[in-house]
């Protein structure tokens, strides 16, 4: 098994990306599940809490940008709202990978030079 140091960078980003927007993904829907917990159909109780989750995460962009994207693929708003969270992981892992690779690039040239 190959450890953590030993990793290229744009594997070690997309893990670390792609990690974070998991754990708030979990974090975001276990919220909004303990917090419905024995409501009736129409109460809001401590929902909008959880929401603190997906504004202060890697959520909030995507779902800012599949808003933004909106009029060009014609669909619905709730489209971001509930699709954001699910998409953010494949994006912000994406994301972190080329960050990664763009790292590995720039030291591998900076130890070429030595």
């Amino acid at each position: 098994m190959i450890f953590w140091n030993k990793w290229p960078y744009w594997l070690r980003g997309g893990v670390i990306g792609g990690g974070v927007a998991i754990i708030f993904y979990l974090l975001l829907y276990s919220c909004f599940f303990f917090a419905n917990i024995g409501l009736e159909p129409g109460e809001v109780g401590f929902t909008y809490y959880c929401l603190v989750f997906a504004v202060i995460s890697p959520i909030y962009p995507v779902a800012w940008l599949l808003s933004f994207l909106e009029p060009v693929f014609n669909y619905h708003w709730t489209f971001a709202g509930a699709y954001a969270p699910i998409l953010s992981i494949p994006i912000w892992f994406a994301m972190s990978t080329l960050i990664g690779a763009i790292v590995d690039h720039i030291k591998s040239k900076k130890k070429s030079m030595q």
